[in-house]
């Protein structure tokens, strides 16, 4: 059973010739209060259809049961002592990942000029066109199209917050967004968390501005509400899932909210696929209002991601490297 706690917005209006200000209004409050009061909402109307978003998730599959020495090929260095890749690319199980997730991510955009010397800016591995006929070309429309949805995103949270649109504008010059695949096994014997539940991803925040997420039917997700209780984010057909990182709480001072939330573990294998919307590498995050504490510090998006990406299991072997910048 769906919780109204998470609300569906209608973004069809948008894309109708001579939308009204005031319709625009209303989607742009809706989700505003959305974001503001639990961190969640389904995106509905975005161009995006359902069989589109269940493309997207057969694509992941179909590269999932790739031979494991194909996948290997497309390894980032941590798993590929020859790939010229620290960050793009295949991460297979890793030691010490309870939820022995595997996945793949490709950068979405293009840089800035001044920005190309980062990890951001790796070319993405592909595999052969034999292997995986029309897998590149489908990620790619897909990233696109969920690079405009995000734009149309932040437009929204500008109308909502009455200020903010050039700052959004400017940060978001020369972006390069993640686009993730990821495969979740069978989820028997995962550990349990302090009220009992088995997960396959823990209790947290996203780290970045805004994710876009495209769940199958096997469900899982979770938010924990202010009322202290967990509810579910079941998969709705046709929508998106969108969730507030803690840059964006951050970027607003707290006027939006990440919220933490978690993966049951799965009966069966579980298909992800995340958008992770974020900033250009070197744009300085200024928070836009104040919250109830003192102003937070301006933040470097690439400073800032690197810190949290520290935190992650598949990154610890990179990010202790010295030569990682």
């Amino acid at each position: 059973m769906l919780d109204s706690r998470i609300p569906i917005v209608d973004l069809s209006v948008l894309y109708e010739p001579g939308v009204s200000r005031r319709d625009r209004a209303q989607v742009a409050d809706a989700l505003g209060r959305a974001c503001g009061e639990i961190g969640f909402a389904y995106l509905r109307g975005a161009s995006l259809s359902e069989a589109s978003l269940r493309r997207v998730r057969s694509e992941a599959a179909r590269f999932f049961d790739l031979p494991e020495a194909q996948k290997a090929q497309l390894a980032t260095r941590a798993h590929n002592a020859e790939s010229a890749n620290r960050y793009r690319g295949y991460f297979p199980v890793t030691a010490g990942d309870a939820s022995r997730k595997e996945g793949f991510e490709i950068g979405v955009g293009e840089p800035a000029a001044n920005a190309r010397d980062l990890f951001f800016a790796e070319e993405n591995p592909w595999p052969r066109s034999e292997a995986l006929a029309g897998f590149r070309e489908a990620l790619e429309a897909y990233g696109a199209a969920l690079e405009r949805l995000g734009r149309d995103v932040l437009g929204l949270f500008a109308d909502y917050l009455g200020a903010g649109r050039a700052e959004f504008a400017q940060a978001y010059s020369g972006s390069v967004s993640t686009l993730r695949l990821i495969r979740y096994p069978d989820g028997s014997g995962q550990p349990a968390e302090d009220d009992g539940a088995r997960v396959s991803t823990p209790s947290h925040t996203d780290s970045g501005v805004v994710t876009l997420l495209n769940q199958d039917e096997t469900g899982g997700l979770q938010v924990h509400c202010r009322d202290g209780r967990w509810i579910d984010a079941a998969p709705i057909p046709g929508t998106l899932l969108l969730n507030v990182g803690d840059l964006l709480e951050l970027w607003t001072g707290g006027r939006f909210r990440a919220t933490r939330h978690r993966v049951l573990a799965p009966q069966g294998q579980r298909i992800s696929v995340p958008f992770f919307f974020e900033p250009a590498p070197r744009a300085e995050i200024r928070p836009l209002w104040s919250g109830r504490g003192p102003p937070a510090e301006p933040v470097v998006y690439a400073d800032y991601v690197l810190d949290k990406m520290k935190g992650f299991v598949e990154y610890r072997e990179l990010t202790a490297d010295p030569g990682w910048s």
